[in-house]
């Protein structure tokens, strides 16, 4: 009958219903002791994820064409990720691409886990350093997670010996062209 918002939300408090109700559930220290398996994902996310923060609201977003959907499904399945994958269409130029997008909302941890070892922050297309990780299966994991999301292997029709391209910042380039 006559009850105001703030009347109701007091009732709602009382009753222990406050706060929201999460929609998914995932791995929160995925990332918090580096393993082969998580170093490869950070190393994917470093090309091809992004880290958003509204509202000290972090969110991870790896967004990929849809036929990589499969890709996310393993990645889903490694961090334990109980919620659905998103798909939809973006249009540039007139021209529709489909994509799948696996988004995290809320990911305080990772934010933090994937900032101080990998490195990965906002705005990491500009900044993006090394990872802080000395293991060599790591880095070699992490590299080719790398070259997962943003790089290419070729074998040239004139050479037995493949080359691999790789975009990234100056210092990574340079640390994947040094790594032995």
């Amino acid at each position: 009958p006559n009850r105001g918002v703030h009347n109701v939300r007091k009732k709602a408090e009382s009753l222990g219903l406050t706060g929201r109700r999460k929609k998914y559930d995932y791995n929160h220290a995925y990332f918090s002791t580096p393993n082969r398996q998580s170093a490869y994902w950070a190393g994917f996310i470093a090309a091809d994820g992004s880290i958003n923060i509204k509202r000290e609201q972090p969110t991870l977003r790896v967004l990929l064409q849809r036929s990589d959907h499969g890709h996310l499904l393993r990645m889903a399945g490694h961090i334990e990720y109980t919620g659905s994958i998103r798909e939809g269409n973006s249009s540039l130029g007139g021209k529709l691409y489909p994509y799948s997008c696996l988004e995290l909302f809320g990911c305080r941890q990772y934010v933090r886990d994937l900032g101080e070892i990998y490195n990965i922050t906002v705005n990491k297309s500009l900044t993006l350093e090394p990872p802080n990780i000395i293991d060599h299966e790591l880095i070699a994991a992490y590299i080719v997670g790398l070259i997962d999301g943003d790089g290419s292997i070729q074998r040239h029709a004139y050479g037995r010996v493949p080359s691999i391209q790789l975009l990234g910042t100056y210092n990574l380039l340079n640390f994947n062209r040094d790594w032995e």
